[in-house]
């Protein structure tokens, strides 16, 4: 049923009076109310129905009060850029269908949408437009993009601000989304104490549709909340400094590339029914491969649930404070490369093949720990991480004017062979730097194949029998007796050790890529000269 009056309309604009009930008093809850304009419609009365439908183009300001609205449909809202849905409603809300163009139409403007309740999009409808706000105290669902998934076209724009303690925003993206300023509101805003949770995904069906989500860089364009849910194929790239994300989770699909940069704590845990970032539950429809995650955050960062970005062809990058790893919160990676300032603890069961890490001068030490055989080697660097310069090595370089045994200590355990990569035309690409360098584990080592290893003091305990060590260091070398390890021990098996290969003052912080040619009448050493 239809029950509404209209009070007037003006200039080809439709205002809305007041709804009444089936006996004529004002207010009662209607069935159905469909409003068609050509030039919009603004509201001066609160509008309850069942089902709003708003057909035409023009601009709709259904938001002058709240209203009680429980389905909205604007199938065929369409035209010009400046065409534009606001609706405001404390009803929990669901579009049933998509507020977006017919075939051949322009794609609208701007949706609008505040609410205290909940707004949840049907299964099965597209929202294409090209500005979404979302505001209140509520939550919401929604997939942005355009009608036809096969072929995205178009980008949208979504800024949200909302108050809830157990707000969130749940968005599917099948096109380009971009998180920006929208009507006046920048960025994502919620508060981060509660359940505050923003989702990006991309994910339609038993596919997954490749598709981009990025952010503007701007102050007041960031991201606040309490968790954040990464799931999809494609690129998800939140590049804004000025992100303060608690903790992230989701899934990362074949061929998904994450780049966060957050300040404050951040932890990889459980957000709402997200444990960490575990492996593709299916694979990319598109064939990617190589999967990556680059973290870059200005305060803590806590490895407390898995994270798995697949042994072959995955990467993991980060930059952060303090690095810290939780019984639960293994590393499967094919390479891991980490820059911190605070020291880094990586000490649980990881399945990484190449591992690059360093510590800042004077910052901390370094631990990690394989559950199989790795290399120490070089990750390749990204725009926005360490410059996009490779990162070599792990390194726990102490600060200006420390002393030997003032400095950091690098371990590295394993259960299987821990080796290194070997130099390349006399630089280094997977050498070990640290006050104390200690080796444990239940496999053999060989870090004997670097001529820029360099080390105050050597110590290591390998348990299986017949397990061997090699160590080579460019300068002297002491045989340490700290953290409870008493010298370099096996279980017979041979250690060889060599010291003085590359015979110069030592640099604080070492940079095997500064080193240069040797001078003429002085060859370089080889280590097939050692």
């Amino acid at each position: 049923t239809i029950d509404w009056e209209v009070s007037r309309i003006t200039g080809g604009t439709l205002l809305f009076g007041e709804a009444s009930n089936a006996d004529g008093t004002p207010g009662g809850a209607l069935g159905g109310v469909s409003l068609t304009s050509d030039n919009g419609a603004t509201q001066t009365a609160s509008i309850p129905a069942n089902r709003l439908l708003l057909p035409g183009s023009g601009n709709f300001a259904i938001d002058g009060v709240n209203n009680s609205v429980v389905i909205l449909n604007a199938s065929v809202l369409s035209g010009a850029s400046g065409t534009s849905l606001r609706h405001r409603s404390d009803t929990a809300l669901t579009p049933v269908e998509a507020v977006g163009k017919a075939i051949g139409e322009g794609r609208p403007g701007l949706l609008a949408l505040t609410s205290n309740n909940s707004v949840v999009q049907a299964v099965g409808t597209t929202v294409d437009v090209q500005n979404i706000v979302l505001r209140g105290n509520g939550s919401y669902t929604l997939r942005a993009g355009p009608v036809f998934t096969t072929a995205p076209t178009g980008t949208t724009t979504l800024a949200a601000n909302l108050g809830g303690a157990t707000s969130f925003i749940n968005i599917t993206n099948i096109g380009a989304l971009v998180v920006g300023t929208v009507d006046g509101t920048g960025g994502i805003t919620l508060p981060t104490a509660g359940v505050n949770i923003v989702r990006f995904a991309n994910a339609t069906g038993t596919q997954v549709v490749p598709s981009t989500v990025t952010q503007a860089t701007g102050a007041g364009q960031g991201i606040t909340a309490g968790g954040l849910i990464v799931a999809g194929s494609g690129t998800i790239s939140l590049g804004n400094a000025l992100n303060n994300v608690g903790v992230l989770a989701g899934v990362m699909y074949t061929g998904t590339s994450v780049n966060l940069a957050n300040t404050g704590a951040l932890s990889i845990g459980v957000v709402a029914n997200d444990t960490g970032l575990p492996a593709a539950q299916r694979v990319s429809a598109t064939g990617f491969t190589g999967t990556t995650l680059t973290v870059v955050n200005l305060g803590s960062l806590g490895f407390d649930q898995p994270t798995n970005l697949g042994a072959t062809g995955g990467t993991l990058r980060f930059t952060a404070g303090a690095v810290t790893q939780g019984a639960g919160g293994a590393i499967t990676a094919n390479a891991l490369g980490g820059i911190s300032t605070a020291g880094i603890v990586l000490d649980r069961a990881n399945d990484v093949n190449t591992v690059a890490l360093t510590t800042l001068p004077g910052t901390g030490d370094i631990a990690f720990n394989g559950n199989s055989g790795y290399t120490v080697g070089t990750v390749a660097g990204v725009a926005g991480w360490n410059s996009a310069a490779d990162l070599v090595g792990v390194r726990a370089t102490r600060g200006a004017g420390a002393t030997p045994g003032d400095g950091a200590v690098v371990t590295l355990s394993g259960n299987g062979l821990i080796g290194q990569s070997a130099d390349v035309a006399g630089v280094a690409t997977g050498n070990v730097e640290g006050d104390v360098v200690r080796i444990t584990g239940s496999g053999s080592a060989d870090l004997g194949t670097s001529l820029f290893n360099d080390a105050d003091a050597l110590e290591g305990a390998l348990t299986t029998a017949g397990s061997a060590l090699v160590y080579a260091d460019r300068n002297n070398l002491r045989i340490g007796h700290t953290g409870g390890l008493a010298g370099v021990l096996t279980n017979n098996g041979n250690i060889t050790i060599r010291t003085g290969v590359f015979d110069t003052p030592r640099t604080n912080p070492p940079d095997p890529a500064m080193v240069g040619p040797a001078a003429p009448g002085s060859p370089r050493p080889t280590a097939a000269g050692l």
